[in-house]
This record gives C-alpha cells, sequence and structure tokens, in this order.
C-alpha cells in the first residue's frame, strides 16, 4: 500500500457528495485522515491514476481534484498533534526500514 494526497475543491453543497467520500474510503479501505478542509491523506493499494478515475466520478465538471504519490523521505507540515500521530503510524513507521530510520533522525 501507498500514501496518497487528495486534495479537492467541491462546488456544490457538501451533503452532495455522499458518494465520493464513501468511494475514498473504499479506495483506503477507511484508512485515511483528514487534515483540513480539502485535504486527506489516504493509504491504498490503488494507483494515483485509478485513484483519480474512481474518485471523478462522484464530482461534477467544475470541482477540482488532485492526486498525488507521497514520497516517504520528504513530509513536512505543520499539523495538530493527532494528524502527525497518523502519519507517523500509517505513513513513516510502515515505510521500509532504511526510510524511517531516516525520517525519525
Amino acid at each position: 500500500m501507498h500514501a496518497y494526497l487528495v486534495t479537492y475543491h467541491l462546488t456544490k453543497d457538501i451533503l452532495k457528495y455522499d458518494s465520493f467520500f464513501d468511494c475514498l474510503n473504499e479506495l483506503s479501505d477507511n484508512c485515511n485522515k483528514e487534515l483540513f478542509d480539502g485535504c486527506i491523506l489516504i493509504k491504498s493499494g490503488w494507483t494515483t491514476i485509478a485513484i483519480r478515475e474512481q474518485l471523478i466520478k462522484h464530482i461534477q465538471p467544475s470541482d477540482r481534484l488532485f492526486v498525488c504519490k507521497l514520497n516517504h523521505k520528504d513530509i513536512a507540515g505543520q499539523l495538530p498533534d493527532k494528524s502527525k500521530q497518523w502519519i507517523k503510524e500509517q505513513i513513516i513507521d510502515k515505510a521500509p526500514s532504511d526510510l524511517s530510520d531516516q525520517l525519525r533522525k
């Protein structure tokens, strides 16, 4: 499984996007963390293109979507402790040992 950053800007009432969020949960086997509005980290066995293709079925043409596979070597930000803990447990600690040692320094 790989870690992905999924960002989106939805132009309609958020309540109209239940199928988008259901799909996101399915793609990640419910292993995801919303960092802030419009920005979610997920763990998935799907490819970047496949994630995009599945998600765009549930959004409007005027909406925006960006999916990016994360590089475990380069993760930085200013986030709440709960988000940092999820990243540590789900991404850093599950990286190959040589990468996780480097990220802990």
